[in-house]
């Protein structure tokens, strides 16, 4: 039968539209949880969320504060009755037969085992020892054969939790428990769910990356020793909207609450803030009518009620940022937390206050002045702002009326209030400048009876006429990245602990944007990148990448509900956010007009941000270039064509949804990339976001050698997987960083620092002469050579002239202390001097001295920009921005070396066989290397070099080191990438020793004549990095513990990096298959 259906339905989304018609597909597809015009039942339509979970800890809402009830359901080790049923009727037939009595404390009869609420089922116990159905990664295609959309598997495991719960005691409420209506709360709950309480079903909900609210109200049995019990099937048709390169995993994955509301007063039901850069703000407040209880009896007239908004502000304006501790959110109990953050003192700033509420029904327009608050000063003595006229205006509006007799609520009026403040310090990412909001809703001269709050940033994003995206009408760059949910030990489910970390350390390496590839992420993050200060392009949870064509569901009229919905209860949640500045309709899903009825919709709702949409029309990439987005957004373009791109685009910026894909060895070319975002002749190319922040590895202990290792794709038995292509972020699981970041920190420094001369020597009888290359005003880092005949006893006083370029888009540099110091390659470090200077906006420019007490042969100069004061999200003394004046700054003696005895010259001639040839001429376009290969004594493990250091390093990847003479050990050389491969290696080196410890045994290996040369040593042979497929398949080694493996490279390949599945290694870093001579000198010491 359901093969026919299938062909039906096939035909009903590509032209007899008619078929889409509700009651057809309702007679056919009989099942909830693969109609697609079903997305939900008696749910509360638009998520509310007042305080992004973090009301109580940010100090918005008093910890003390009654009026504000809810009632946690997934404390810390909270613990639910579980079991899986292998479908989703099985699991549905034990709610079948339960009595619908609600005066009886029904529910269905079955046991099961506990589980943690919230996680993921793949994932429980733990990811080393998980019980249940099986974790399954793919990237495209979806993890089954047959059947088609809408339909799923028949084998389809599907969750059963079961808890139960009491209301608040008597004692902390102030009225009876039937004065108040109750609603369950569920933050995320994946793919979708039924919900049901005291055995009677409440209501079904899908789209689990948003939240889901019922009322619940009429279900409850007392204020005892009430059941919750949630059905979640693995599968759903929706399942087919979220092939995105993740896990599939499901289950309660996020937070469950009972949310507490009076009902015989009016409540706040939600509300909307719009606050602009100029100090505009307007409140928009859906307040909910009580429903009147039948009654014959006189009642006395009604009481007034008025509604209350508050703006004050708790930063000191100039200190507007409070210090961050690290430990902070860190404790299990972060939740409850009552700690305030963000100063000792309120500035009252702006009092808006309605006139008293209307009757229901009334639809009126008020204008008022409303109360004002004079203007304030802090304890510091700073005037914060003033406020203006007020504007109130007062809309009624009903919901349907059978969704509100279902829920038990009443009518619903919305006001607005609108007032302004002057002098108002705006939001950005640079400076998170947030300021309270406050909003009360009383009883005329009574105190509030509830009271609602969160943090606003005055902010405006605007695309110009001329395609520049700005905000606060300054164009900013966009350094960016793409960011998965994921913990390598509970999945989806993410602490507050984690997401602080997460963006501590985008921030300390100079990113600004995150994009929630590809779903809307935990509502906590986005408060915590409105406080810490990050862009966020918020995506709607749509991607259809597996579909053929990818475009299928876009243009399938059944799925028009679901991919308007989507992308506006994402915008109902996240729109009081100030951090997101952009909306993401999805991605990888084509075009067609589910998504042009979207975009319209969601533009309708709100107009304050730009619209983006990649659409994946084509099969790696799509063009980013439709009628569908307000900024053109690809995904993977060379380097070429971003630059065409910008030329082509004149009223649209261009901004890299996805690019420099991270898997493995990669991220080459990111300094050409930056070269463009930099550069202020192009000012449409805005930036992008790197794919993306964590390799989505699962941690697991392999069974045959006991050893610790992150999974990927088959690592669970998965047979439909597309093994480790979830393996490609900057950071492992466990965030420790690749190398790449290394480089993004350096390209994305804010400030761009270059050494313009040398200027003058203190010392006399010195002859200079200098020869200065430096880099374009796109790079940051230096490349300047002096030559300087002197001798080396006598002390010397180096003068640099450096210039500055601020690229901050909103801040000054007097945030930062200029540092300098002189080293060589002694231990001797000598700190320089830096004049007297304001650091400015635009160019400046610093003179630097350096005193040198025992000038060398060769040394460089060190450039640092670090933080002046601490901050939410770094210590003083963070590095923000460094530059190297590189090769030899100065050369105080030239000297001739001779070879000492015992030493080996090796000359080597590398002339292409005719085997070689023929592959050239078939295609083969470049050689991973040209060198030798060395096997080594054991002890031999201490590593010393003058090169390119301190981190791993490539010819297309290595913006981010520096020329020096660096210390390290075999193993400390090893980037454990979670597929082993190629890694280590250290270029343009001048000499590298390898000793044993103590010194005893050493062997010094020169470039013959000089020649510079790159290397990489090992505790594996390049054979056995080439077979493993896991970090456990390479023997466990330490220093010592076996033999060294060394490349000596006269020549070696760039890793790429704009895709991981095309070749991408730029022709200026590939190897040529030629002729090569070279040589090194061996020298044991």
């Amino acid at each position: 039968m359901n093969a026919s259906i299938d062909l039906l339905y096939y035909i009903a989304s590509g032209s007899l539209v008619f078929f889409s018609y509700p009651g057809f597909l309702n007679t056919f597809i009989p099942n909830e949880w693969e109609n697609p015009l079903i997305t939900s039942s008696h749910r509360i339509m638009d998520p509310r969320d007042f305080t992004g979970g973090l009301g109580k800890t940010f100090g918005i809402v008093p910890s003390n504060n009654k009026n504000n009830r809810k009632l946690s359901l997934d404390t810390p080790n909270c613990k639910w009755e579980f079991r899986e049923e292998a479908t989703v009727e099985d699991a549905l037939k034990l709610f079948s037969s339960a009595p619908l009595s609600t005066s009886s404390k029904s529910k269905s009869t079955w046991t099961g085992d506990k589980i943690s609420v919230p996680s993921n089922i793949q994932l429980q116990p733990s990811s080393l020892t998980p019980r249940y159905s099986t974790p399954i990664y793919t990237n495209v295609k979806y993890p089954w054969t047959s059947p088609t959309s809408p339909f799923v598997p028949n084998k389809n495991p599907t969750g059963i939790y079961r808890t139960s719960f009491n209301l608040p005691p008597p004692s902390s409420l102030p009225l009876p428990h039937n004065s108040y209506r109750y609603s369950l709360y569920f933050a995320g709950v994946a793919p979708c769910f039924y919900l049901y309480v005291n055995g009677r079903k409440v209501g079904y909900s899908s789209d689990g990356c948003l939240p889901s609210e019922f009322d619940v109200t009429e279900y409850l049995s007392g204020p005892e020793n009430n059941t919750l019990e949630v059905v979640v099937p693995r599968w759903c048709c929706f399942s087919y909207l979220e092939d995105q390169d993740h896990w599939w995993l499901s289950g309660i994955y996020r937070g469950v609450e009972l949310k507490i509301f009076e009902k015989s007063r009016p409540s706040i039901d939600d509300y909307i803030v719009e606050a602009a850069s100029t100090g505009n703000i307007a409140v928009k407040i859906k307040v909910r009518y009580p429903i009147p209880e039948p009654t014959t009896e006189i009642q006395p007239p009604s009481p007034s009620y008025g509604v209350r908004v508050t703006v004050t502000s708790n930063m000191d304006a100039t200190n507007p940022v409070p210090v961050f501790d690290d430990d902070f959110f860190r404790s299990p109990s972060n939740s409850s937390s009552s700690e305030t953050v963000g100063g000792s003192f309120s500035t009252t700033i702006l009092t808006l206050t309605s006139p008293t509420l209307p009757p229901e029904g009334v639809d009126e327009e008020y204008r008022a002045s409303g109360e004002t608050a004079p203007p304030e000063e802090d304890p510091e003595g700073h005037i914060f702002a003033e406020s203006r006229n007020t504007t109130v205006h007062v809309f009624n509006s009903q919901s349907n009326s059978k969704q509100k007799k279902k829920c038990s609520e009443g009518k619903t009026t919305t006001f607005e209030l609108e007032g302004a403040i002057s002098n108002a310090i705006a939001w950005t990412a640079e400076d998170p400048f947030l300021y309270n909001l406050k909003i009360e809703i009383f009883e005329i001269d009574n105190p509030p009876y509830q009271t609602e709050g969160t943090r606003i940033g005055f902010r405006t994003v605007r695309i110009t006429p001329s395609g520049v995206l700005t905000v606060n009408d300054k164009p900013i760059t966009v350094c960016g990245v793409n960011r998965h949910e994921h913990d390598p030990d509970t999945g989806k489910t993410i602490s507050i602990a984690s997401m602080v970390n997460d963006i501590l350390i985008l921030k300390r390496n100079n990113f600004n944007a995150v994009r929630t590839a590809h779903y809307p992420n935990d509502v906590r993050f986005y408060t915590l990148c409105d406080y810490f200060g990050l862009y966020v392009v918020d995506e709607a949870n749509f991607e259809t990448h597996g579909m053929q064509p990818m475009g299928r569901i876009a243009n399938d009229p059944t799925y028009l509900k679901t991919v308007t919905e989507r992308a506006l209860r994402m915008c109902s949640r996240d729109r009081n956010h100030p951090c997101v500045v952009v909306w993401s309709l999805g991605n990888e899903s084509g075009r067609g007009v589910c998504l042009d009825k979207a975009r319209i919709a969601l533009k309708n709702l709100d107009n304050t941000r730009p619209v983006q949409w990649e659409s994946g029309g084509s099969l790696f990439e799509g063009t980013g270039r439709t009628d569908l987005t307000d900024i053109v957004c690809p995904m993977y373009p060379p380097v070429a064509k971003v630059i065409e791109l910008g030329a082509e685009e004149t009223t649209r910026p261009t901004i890299l949804c996805e690019y420099s894909h991270a898997m493995g060895n990669s991220n080459g070319n990111l300094h050409l990339y930056f070269e463009q975002f930099w550069d202020e002749t192009k000012p449409t190319i805005q930036g992008g976001f790197i794919w993306d922040m964590v390799d989505q590895g699962l941690r697991k202990i392999d069974p045959k050698t006991n050893l610790e290792f992150f999974a990927y794709g088959g690592d669970y038995g998965d047979e439909i997987n597309d093994k480790q292509f979830c393996i490609n972020g900057l950071w492992l699981p466990d965030r420790t960083a690749k190398p790449g970041v290394w480089e993004c920190k350096r390209l994305q420094q804010p400030v761009n620092i270059e050494l313009a001369d040398v200027l003058a020597s203190t010392s006399a009888s010195i002859s200079t002469s200098t020869s200065t290359s430096t880099s374009t005003s796109t790079s940051t880092s230096t490349s300047t050579s002096t030559s300087t005949s002197t001798s080396t006893s006598t002390p010397t006083t180096i003068k640099c002239k450096l210039n500055l370029k601020n690229r901050y888009s909103f801040s000054s540099l007097n945030h930062l202390v200029l540092s300098a110091t002189v080293t060589g390659l002694g231990a001797v470090s000598y700190l320089g001097k830096v004049h007297d200077v304001t650091l400015v906006d635009g160019l400046t420019n610093v003179e630097v001295e350096v005193d040198v007490a025992r000038p060398e042969r060769r040394m460089w100069l060190n450039v640092q920009l670090t933080l002046r004061n601490s901050t939410t999200w770094a210590k003083a003394g963070h590095t923000i921005a460094q530059a190297h004046a590189g090769e030899g700054l100065f050369h105080l003696v030239k000297t001739y070396k001779l070879l000492e005895n015992g030493g080996v010259e090796i000359t080597v001639k590398v002339i292409p066989t005719p085997k070689l040839l023929k592959a050239k001429k078939a295609g083969l376009s470049s050689l991973p290397r040209v060198g030798v290969e060395l096997e080594l004594d054991s002890d031999l493990f201490n590593v010393s070099y003058v090169g390119l250091g301190p981190h791993e390093n490539y010819p297309d990847r290595k913006s981010c080191c520096d020329t020096g003479k660096f210390a390290t050990t075999v193993s400390d050389m090893h980037t454990p990438y979670i597929v082993p491969s190629e890694n280590g290696a250290r270029g343009e080196c001048d000499s590298v020793t390898f000793s044993s410890e103590g010194g005893g045994k050493s062997l010094k290996v020169n470039g013959k004549g000089g020649q510079k040369f790159s290397f990489s040593a090992s505790l594996w042979s390049n054979k056995e990095l080439q077979v493993a497929d896991h970090t456990y398949d390479l023997a466990k080694r330490g220093d010592g513990g076996g033999s060294v493996f060394v490349n000596i490279d006269h020549k070696i390949m760039g890793v790429g990096g704009d895709c991981s599945w095309l070749p991408v290694v730029y022709e200026d870093y590939k190897v040529g298959v030629e002729v090569y001579e070279f040589g090194f000198v061996f020298q044991p010491l």
